[in-house]
């Protein structure tokens, strides 16, 4: 016999999660500049997740089960956006992640998972790239000059994502799922490590900048080269909280007395990092492989 409260149930959660669903990716539209193909994924991940959360619940009841652990990796972060010379061009660098987790299984198919992560952000430029103002002593400030360097912005944050959990394949000893869910930053310690040495140019084609031969004052000739060996604290300049979505899939193994597992998320937060729209605006975001162990905790 068909249970009419369950379907209507179910009925009615697939309209929620739609609901809610389609009012966070207008929220994200309306208020903030994320590429549609990333609102697209989020939209559509999270609709997976929380419709597969409800029905684990209805149909897979089972004793909540509880986890502590740890997991560290690799991460591929990088700085989108940019709308003048200053923030665009920057591409993806190599960082680590690493952190705690508390995960409450609470059916066989969905678990509510949140984490304390270390996270190095920023991005990398390498090339000829536009100087800040009194980055070279004596040139004018207000007039765009160049060189070409190596640049790195790191931004390290400590990180809290709240996940939605849900398993879509199991078997005797493994489970593969996705996840999603929103995560807050919060701002350590920012710099910006640039090396090289470089003469310095007009614009970004590299056309050398002369200045009148003291020797000579009707004759010019380049500046000499510049050295831009310098790791600079530009904490100040960066925002110090920062908000977005991540998501992913992943695989877990039994082993012992819990879970060693490997997942892949994607990160990307709402908010410009700067400070003052003078330095352009970027958004933060990386891709983060991790290998971790969780531990039941009877």
């Amino acid at each position: 016999m068909i249970n009419v409260n369950l379907v209507f149930d179910q009925q009615n959660a697939r309209s929620t999660c739609l609901f809610l669903v389609i009012h966070l990716k207008l929220l994200i539209m309306t208020k903030t500049n994320v590429p549609k193909k990333i609102i697209n994924f989020i939209a559509a991940t999270l609709f997976i997740t929380l419709v597969g959360s409800f029905f684990s619940g209805l149909n897979t009841l089972n004793a909540q089960a509880f986890y502590l652990g740890a997991k560290g990796g690799w991460s591929l972060p990088e700085l989108s956006g940019g709308n003048n010379e200053i923030s665009k061009g920057w591409k993806s660098r190599s960082a680590f992640n690493f952190g705690v987790l508390a995960s409450d299984e609470l059916t066989k198919k969905f678990a509510l998972q949140i984490e304390v992560n270390y996270a190095s952000q920023g991005g990398r430029k390498n090339g000829i790239q536009p100087l800040y103002d009194g980055a070279v002593p004596g040139l004018p400030t207000g007039v765009p000059f160049y060189a070409n360097f190596k640049s790195d912005a790191i931004l390290n944050y400590i990180e809290v994502p709240v996940i939605a959990k849900y398993v879509f394949l199991q078997t005797h000893s493994q489970r593969f799922y996705i996840d999603a869910g929103p995560y807050a930053g919060y701002l350590l310690n920012a710099r910006n490590k640039t090396s090289g040495t470089s003469s310095i140019f007009t614009d970004k084609n590299g056309t050398v900048l002369m200045i009148p031969n003291p020797q000579n004052p009707d004759q010019y000739i380049p500046l000499p080269a510049q050295s831009f060996d310098a790791n600079t604290n530009i904490t100040s300049d960066i925002k110090k909280f920062n908000f977005g979505i991540n998501g992913g899939l992943g695989v877990g193994q039994n082993l012992g007395n819990g879970n060693l597992f490997l997942d892949i998320k994607g990160y990307y937060g709402f908010l410009n990092i700067q400070k003052n729209p003078v330095n352009g605006k970027n958004n933060s975001g990386a891709l983060v492989v991790s290998v971790g162990y969780a531990v039941k905790i009877d």
